[in-house]
C-alpha cells in the first residue's frame, strides 16, 4: 500500500500554502508608506546604476527621471516617461524599482509620477536644425486640502540628425480643489530658433493661473500670468523673468481688484467680523499700491498690475487683521 499525498492533494496544498505567503507578506513600501494595490514595480534592480543599465533609458535627468524613445507600429515616435524610487528593506539598503499605475491611481505617498506613454506635442520644427517636443506627464495627489492633479512639462530636443537631448523641465500644469476654490494652472510655451548648435533654442513660457472662489456669500475670479525664459546649452533650465501679474479689466477700479484679490487668495470671504474684514482689505490693497505705486484708482483697460505673494498674502492679511490659527487655504 503506497503512504502520502496523492499529486491532486500536493498540488492543492502548494497553492493553499503560495496564497497564504502572499497574504503574510508585508505590503512593499516607499518613505515608509505602503504603495497600495493601484501601482506595480515594473523593473526592479539592486541600485540606481543597474536600473539604469537594466531599462536603457534614451535620456536621464537629475538622477531618477527616465526617458525612452521608441515608435508604434505606424512608425510615429511614442515617448515613455518613469522616475526611479527606492523601495524599503528591512534589513538592507533598498533596491530601486520604476512603477506603472492603474488609471485610477492615486498618490498618498511619495511614488506620484510612473509610467507614461504619450505622443508628444511637436512645439517647433526646422528642417536644418530639429524638433522640439513637448511631453506632458500628469499624476493625481490627494492631499489635506482636496486633489491636486499635476502635470509636468517635459521639453526635448530631436537633432537633424536623430540625436536626442533633453532641453529643460518647464513650469508645467496644475488643477486643485477646496471647499469653495478652484486653481487651475496651465503653461504656454513660445520657441525661437538661434545661430547656435550647441544653444539652438531659446524658449518663453508663460504661466496662467486661474482662480475663483464661489460661496453663498461670495464669488469672485481672478487671471495672473508669470513669464519664464530659457537660454544657453542644452540641457537647460528657465528663469523667472517676471513676477505674478494681471492685466486690469474694462471698467476695474482698485477697490475691485483688491476685492477679488483678497477674495481669491486670503480668509477674507470667510471671516465674519466687519471689522477684521475691513482690515484685510486695507492690507491687500496697500500691498497692491507698494508694488505699482503708479496705480491709479482707476486704471486703462488691460494695464499690467503686479500681485501679491499669493503664498504669502493670506498670512499677511491675516497677521494685519490680528487673526492667528486660521485654516490654510
Amino acid at each position: 500500500m503506497r503512504s502520502g499525498f496523492s499529486r491532486a492533494v500536493t498540488a492543492a496544498v502548494l497553492i493553499v500554502f503560495a496564497v497564504f505567503c502572499l497574504a503574510t507578506s508585508p505590503e512593499p513600501t516607499v518613505g515608509g508608506i505602503p504603495l497600495g494595490n493601484d501601482v506595480h514595480s515594473r523593473r526592479r534592480a539592486d541600485s540606481l546604476k543597474a536600473l539604469i543599465a537594466r531599462t536603457k533609458p534614451t535620456l536621464v535627468w537629475s538622477d531618477r527621471n527616465m526617458l525612452w524613445v521608441d515608435r508604434d507600429a505606424s512608425g510615429n515616435l511614442l515617448f515613455a516617461l518613469n522616475q526611479a524610487y527606492q523601495v524599503d528593506e528591512e534589513s538592507s539598503r533598498g533596491s530601486w524599482a520604476i512603477f506603472e499605475s492603474d488609471p485610477n491611481y492615486v498618490a498618498t505617498g511619495f511614488v506620484d509620477f510612473t509610467r507614461r506613454v504619450t505622443p508628444g506635442t511637436v512645439l517647433a520644427k526646422d528642417r536644418k536644425r530639429g524638433s522640439v517636443y513637448l511631453l506632458e506627464w500628469p499624476a493625481r495627489h490627494e492631499t489635506g486640502g482636496g486633489p491636486v492633479d499635476s502635470t509636468r512639462h517635459i521639453l526635448v530636443f530631436q537633432t537633424s540628425q536623430g540625436k536626442w537631448l533633453l532641453i529643460a523641465e518647464g513650469p508645467g500644469a496644475t488643477e486643485s480643489h477646496a471647499q469653495h476654490k478652484t486653481t487651475t494652472t496651465t503653461t504656454h510655451y513660445e520657441v525661437d530658433w538661434t545661430q547656435d548648435s550647441l544653444a539652438p533654442v531659446e524658449i518663453r513660457a508663460i504661466r496662467s493661473t486661474h482662480i475663483t472662489f464661489t460661496s453663498d456669500d461670495a464669488q469672485a475670479s481672478i487671471n495672473s500670468t508669470h513669464d519664464f525664459t530659457l537660454a544657453g546649452p542644452l540641457p537647460s533650465r528657465f528663469h523667472s523673468t517676471s513676477d505674478d501679474y494681471l492685466e486690469s479689466r474694462y471698467g476695474d477700479t482698485l477697490a475691485d481688484i483688491a476685492l477679488r484679490v483678497a477674495t481669491c487668495g486670503t480668509f477674507y470671504p470667510l471671516e465674519r467680523t466687519a471689522a477684521l474684514k475691513s482690515k484685510m482689505i486695507e492690507n491687500v490693497t496697500e500691498s497692491l499700491a507698494d508694488l505699482n505705486p503708479k496705480l491709479s484708482k482707476k486704471p486703462r483697460p488691460g494695464s499690467r498690475i503686479l500681485l501679491p505673494n499669493l503664498s504669502t498674502l493670506w498670512d499677511d492679511a491675516n497677521h494685519a487683521a490680528g487673526i492667528k490659527n486660521h485654516p490654510s487655504h
